[in-house]
């Protein structure tokens, strides 16, 4: 068994399978359906794997749906979006491009299970922890694991054998130390890799040796995209057979200042060299000024100033009503533009407070980032930001989570996802994201 596997070694072989896979089914068809996943490659375990990452997008789905202007709280509104989303999944129908990276995210997985299962089940549980971890869930998922599954099945007795019901809530860090203590225990016989290996070789070469870690990478992210009443996923069963499985940071660019050379005077007249001609010296003349009073601003006030409008009107040559007009209309635009700035400056402390408020409310501290996001965010941040990978996802927050300071978070966002996965270090999702993580450091 291999505890470390390169990355970057199991992603080349994932994608070299999926696309020997997919040219061939392809090439007699244009798209898949649910019931050709099910018997996709001649190994069990790839084929629930694809299915699994389908099912995950089918739950985004759903959640995509919701919208702020209706009650989904509602039981009719529940029981009609179920049926939608159930009949949906009965005809499932996915090209090439979008079921190709599919396939490679399975394989991977099939591998890391074979060969590190240690790693792949907590990828696992780190994903169904992405909603409440309970015992039903972790049952609900046995239909997706075919290798080492006595691992899995070990695990949830385990579990139910502390007292724990079906429904009880558990934390993810005792399922991880739970399923620690089933991998070291001599009880537990895990699966044999030659088997798997073979039907991988018979299509594709597969060396273990090259997957063994050679440098820090992180693995891709893929895209993702029966009964009558009931959905496709629940059709699911035991019927097939069971097995005998830091970056660089890269900163930000520094804005240079920009030095533009000062404009040079083009002579047309060329200074000629004086040669031999001794220079006359002249004193310089320094006239003497009146000293200066300075930092004194006189200041002169409207009202100081006294004007005669009589007079005012026979040295504009204008009729004495005429100019009285004029004076009306200055005062009244004067009026104007007071009220105008007063309500300028209203309207600007309102906003201000308004966004005091907000920046305060943005500002609160909490103790978990995952409990401090809603569903909105959350499908909001795992699209725009991790390519709807919802365990990648998952995976992020946990680590968040165990980090001590804002350093280390950004640190480990910076080396592990920030370059990875290609973020803009100054789009809008970024910086939501990591306001979120930084009020989990107030103090």
């Amino acid at each position: 068994m291999i505890h470390t596997i390169n990355p970057a070694a199991l992603n080349r072989y994932a994608n070299a399978y999926a696309k020997h896979t997919c040219d061939t089914f392809f090439s007699q068809q244009d798209s898949v359906s649910g019931k050709d996943m099910v018997s996709f490659t001649d190994i069990p375990q790839v084929n629930y794997l694809i299915l699994f990452k389908l099912f995950t997008n089918w739950k985004q789905e759903a959640g995509r749906l919701q919208s702020p202007y209706f009650d989904y709280s509602q039981d009719e509104v529940k029981s009609a979006l179920e049926n939608l989303m159930n009949t949906l999944s009965r005809f499932i129908m996915v090209k090439q491009e979008a079921f190709e990276p599919l396939v490679a995210d399975a394989v991977s997985a099939t591998i890391e299970l074979l060969l590190s299962p240690r790693n792949q089940f907590v990828s696992i549980l780190k994903y169904i922890d992405f909603e409440p971890l309970t015992i039903q869930r972790l049952q609900d998922h046995t239909r997706y694991i075919r290798i080492n599954r006595t691992v899995w099945e070990s695990l949830i007795a385990q579990l139910q054998s502390t007292g724990l019901e079906s429904s009880d809530v558990l934390s993810l860090d005792k399922a991880i130390a739970v399923l620690e203590d089933i991998l070291t225990s001599e009880e537990i016989t895990l699966d044999d890799p030659e088997e798997y290996i073979a039907q991988f070789s018979a299509l594709v070469p597969l060396e273990v040796s090259e997957l063994e870690k050679i440098e820090e990478e992180k693995k891709p992210e893929p895209e993702k995209t029966v009964s009558t009443s009931g959905s496709f996923f629940d059709t699911l069963g035991d019927d097939l057979p069971v097995s005998s499985q830091e970056k660089v940071v890269k900163p930000l660019p520094k804005i240079q200042p920009k030095t533009e050379p000062l404009p040079v005077e083009n002579k047309s007249t060329e200074t000629k060299p004086i040669e031999n001609q001794p220079i006359e010296s002249k004193p310089i003349i320094t006239p003497e000024l009146p000293p200066v009073a300075l930092n004194v601003i006189h200041e002169v006030k409207a009202e100081d100033v006294k004007v005669d409008i009589e007079e005012f009107a026979k040295a504009a040559n204008k009729p004495l009503v005429s100019v009285l007009s004029v004076k009306k209309k200055m005062e009244e635009t004067t009026l104007n533009d007071t009220l105008n700035k007063d309500l300028t400056t209203l309207n600007e402390k309102l906003r201000k407070e308004d966004s005091t408020f907000i920046e305060k409310a943005q500002n609160q501290p909490i103790t978990s980032i995952k409990d401090a996001l809603n569903l909105n965010q959350k499908y909001y941040f795992i699209n725009s930001l991790f390519g709807g990978d919802n365990i990648a996802f998952a995976q992020a927050i946990y680590e968040l989570e165990q980090t001590k300071d804002m350093d280390t978070a950004m640190k480990l966002l910076q080396v592990k996802y920030a370059h990875s996965l290609g973020w803009d270090l100054q789009s809008e999702e970024y910086i939501a994201f990591i306001d979120v993580i930084e009020r989990k450091f107030i103090s």
